[in-house]
């Protein structure tokens, strides 16, 4: 039985065992629903007049209650199983969708509440989405069961389809996505209101619930945390990779997806002549990564099947003209044809075999790739494109680089492009000549002997034009 199908269940059984016995909450902390609904609101402590965000509501009695004891607050009841939705106060708005991809304008609510709900959620999802829609300054309550104990835990998940959670973690993830210091509670328990209710064996219950407490947590949004707009990418794919290159807009992707990087899978392809600041820096940059895989690409073989690349190429110098008219003393590519089956091939096919549905690269519009891949895209295979710059100017990144001081490769100070391949003969006019002339003379010298060679193989041919 899936989740959905679960709580669906749940409901049915609560409204046919006792009429208003929709509260799906362990324990209570009053003798009454109203007593328990106001201790908890009591705790939330939301401002005259709040729009408070439930997530994962329930049947909606929480915000019911609350509104005997707070007219003033305005609640929105979110929840992705409809059967709940049905039976929740029609006066107040009610959302069918998931929590990872909440359909509200950032900085929507004043306060976002978890109450016994987050632990069938995907956490780091549910709480980066709610502290997108919370404003800054907002509150987020949580009131859920925690522990310490991971195998607690798992006896927990597999009887409720419901995981509680450490405060360590529930702390790191509120804070990582926006929040300021986080506060903990644990209020005083008066009944044990699903064990009392409970269908099943008491002793398989208190076998699931051993190890675990009930806790609030509290926090206020502190800054805007631009990683909280990645949210929903995690909440519809298991597995998310990032192509980095280590240019500027690969590192400022990079930098954004920061506090994901224990589920963002990073991808690096060697291209088998890399530069060694190219080298160096990864190596220090990846020993941060939990999920860093380097892809061997395939240049050396690349070059040695058909030739050096060219931004112009002359045909009589390329592998079919060799076949037609002969063999010539070396041979030229086009520079697209070589960087994509030296690059962007091996990490697409590299990616795919992990599994990743969802890519993220620092394709920006004002650049010349004219492709027409739009962020957002969606290939047949159900592979999704994600562009984060797409509407970034070569300005926005150096601005983001210098205000968040973030690294880059010291080839920078001579280029303003990514530099990938120390023996790239294309690509004129990126950087990279005056990068060897500064940094590595003896290969400038051989870098400057096949450039003169392509011109004057280009020379020869544009002579034969008639034009």
């Amino acid at each position: 039985m899936n989740l959905l199908s679960s709580v669906d269940a749940d409901t049915a059984y609560l409204a046919a065992k006792k009429a208003g016995l929709g509260m799906l909450q362990p324990y209570r902390y009053a003798e009454t629903d109203l007593g328990h609904v106001a201790t908890i609101i009591g705790a939330m402590d939301p401002p005259v007049g709040a729009r408070v965000l439930d997530i994962g509501c329930g049947t909606g009695d929480v915000a019911r209650l609350a509104k005997t004891i707070r007219p003033d607050l305005r609640f929105d009841l979110l929840n992705f199983s409809e059967e709940q939705l049905l039976d929740c106060p029609p006066d107040m708005p009610r959302w069918l969708c998931d929590s990872g991809n909440m359909p509200f304008n950032s900085g929507t609510f004043d306060v976002v509440l978890f109450s016994f709900a987050l632990g069938n959620m995907d956490v780091e999802v549910a709480v980066a989405e709610a502290m997108r829609v919370l404003k800054v300054g907002g509150t987020m309550f949580i009131n859920e069961q925690m522990t310490d104990n991971s195998a607690a835990s798992d006896a927990m998940a597999a009887m409720l389809r419901y995981r509680p959670m450490s405060k360590d973690h529930i702390e790191a993830t509120m804070v990582k996505f926006g929040a300021g210091s986080v506060s903990f509670a644990s209020p005083r328990v008066v009944t044990n209101y699903l064990r009392d209710n409970w269908p099943g064996d008491p002793s398989q219950y208190d076998a699931a619930f051993f190890g675990t407490f009930p806790q609030f947590a509290t926090a206020v949004k502190q800054t805007e945390v631009g990683a909280v707009e990645f949210a929903h990418l995690f909440a519809r794919h298991e597995k998310v990779g990032l192509c980095l290159s280590g240019g500027k807009d690969s590192m400022v992707c990079f930098d954004m997806l920061r506090p994901w990087l224990g589920r963002l899978r990073v991808y690096w392809t060697n291209p088998g002549n890399p530069l060694p600041e190219t080298v160096e820096f990864m190596r220090n940059l990846s020993a941060d990564i939990p999920l860093f895989t380097e892809i061997a690409g395939r240049q050396r073989e690349i070059i040695a099947q058909d030739g050096w690349p060219s931004d112009v190429v002359p045909h009589l110098h390329t592998t079919d003209g060799n076949t037609v008219f002969g063999k010539t003393e070396f041979k030229v590519q086009s520079r697209i044809s070589c960087c994509y089956r030296s690059l962007m091939q091996p990490m697409l096919e590299g990616m795919l075999n992990d599994g990743v549905t969802c890519i993220i690269r620092g394709k920006r519009r004002e650049e010349k790739d004219r492709t027409g891949l739009e962020s957002g895209f969606v290939s047949d295979d159900g592979i999704e494109l994600c562009f984060p710059l797409m509407e970034w100017s070569k300005a926005d990144v150096f601005a983001y680089i210098k205000e968040h001081n973030v690294a880059i490769p010291g080839y920078y100070k001579h280029a303003e492009h990514s530099l990938d391949c120390m023996d790239c003969s294309a690509w004129w006019g990126e950087g990279l000549s005056v990068y060897l002339k500064n940094e590595h003379p003896v290969a400038f010298v051989e870098y400057k002997r096949r450039v003169e060679l392509i011109k004057q193989a280009v020379f020869e041919q544009m002579a034969e034009c008639e034009v």
